[in-house]
């Protein structure tokens, strides 16, 4: 059996997918702001310098999906903002902005199969329960990958968490992420954004997953959907410890979920980031390089590997 982070699974892979996977948040959106739901603290979220005598790269953990109208901005990130010259995302704007029906090939499976019989047949009635009360109708994630299929319910379940009881109910186009807010100020400011990865080299991370693997992620999370339902309370723990500047609290043991997964979500992808800012070291300029912030936290930090490297990425905030 898997472990998942404080005994949910589910919730531990909503986590990692929020604060490692850029590819499944919220597309860049003029939707007006809200008061977030419940009181929230000062925003502090850590920040890092990795630098050298003409080189600063400012490493910014970050959230890929918040609730509406939550403030994450301090005067600290505030002043890196005003200083960088260039913002370097998982995957650049520009891909962001791509057609949506080429980005989800990685995500198709090439022909209908019902999500349904790809779990034992103790688990179809529950499956089928918990795709109704997310409001995710028969039949629509059956031509996805399994883990495709995981990845689109937990973040319907975290939109519908988000919603409330409100009379209009929430869509991705309403809850932008960090990244939004850091490509609009660097838009204005006429300055570039790039990418570390491509949209597909993201998505392919989880398509090199087994079936026997897919599978036991799908019915992991209906089993935890059984004990418990679909609870975002740790995800909620998790949102308020980033944004008080305790990294620490967010980090994402490799226990919680499948090893396949952990590997091509964190310590495969943190390996190749480690060297590219080794590389933008040997170019002057100052840098803000924003990534989910489960990839500057734990045992396989970026950090952490830097260091492994003879680099020290010191935190400044």
């Amino acid at each position: 059996m898997i472990r998942g982070m404080r005994g949910k699974t589910m919730t531990a892979l909503l986590g990692a997918l929020l604060l490692t996977g850029q590819a499944f948040a919220a597309p860049p959106t003029s939707a007006p702001a809200v008061e977030a739901a419940r009181p929230q603290p000062e925003p502090r979220p850590a920040i890092w310098l990795l630098q050298d005598a003409d080189t600063k790269i400012y490493l910014l953990g970050t959230i890929h999906i918040l609730p509406p109208g939550f403030r994450w901005r301090s005067a600290a990130i505030d002043d890196v903002i005003g200083r960088a010259d260039e913002l370097v995302l998982e995957i650049g704007d520009r891909e962001m902005m791509a057609d949506p029906a080429t980005l989800a090939g990685p995500m198709m499976l090439g022909k209908q199969a019902p999500l349904q019989w790809r779990v034992s047949p103790d688990r179809r009635e529950a499956l089928g329960r918990m795709l109704m009360e997310i409001g995710v109708m028969p039949g629509m994630l059956d031509g996805l990958h399994s883990w495709a299929a995981v990845m689109v319910i937990m973040m319907a379940a975290s939109v519908r968490g988000m919603s409330g009881d409100g009379d209009e109910p929430l869509t991705m186009a309403d809850i932008p992420g960090v990244e939004e807010g850091l490509e609009a100020e660097f838009r204005a400011r006429n300055r570039p954004i790039s990418g570390v990865e491509t949209m597909a080299q993201q998505l392919g991370f989880f398509s090199a997953m087994s079936f026997a693997s897919q599978r036991e992620l799908l019915e992991q999370m209906v089993d935890d959907y059984q004990r418990g339902g679909l609870e975002a309370d740790d995800g909620e723990a998790d949102l308020h410890a980033w944004v008080s500047g305790r990294p620490e609290a967010i980090a994402i043991p490799s226990e919680a979920i499948p090893p396949a997964l952990y590997e091509a979500l964190l310590p495969r992808r943190n390996r190749a980031w480690t060297e590219w800012l080794i590389a933008r070291l040997d170019r002057p300029g100052t840098v803000l390089f924003a990534v989910g912030a489960g990839h500057l936290t734990g045992p396989d930090s970026v950090q952490t590997m830097l260091a492994g490297r003879g680099f020290t990425a010191a935190r400044v905030d």
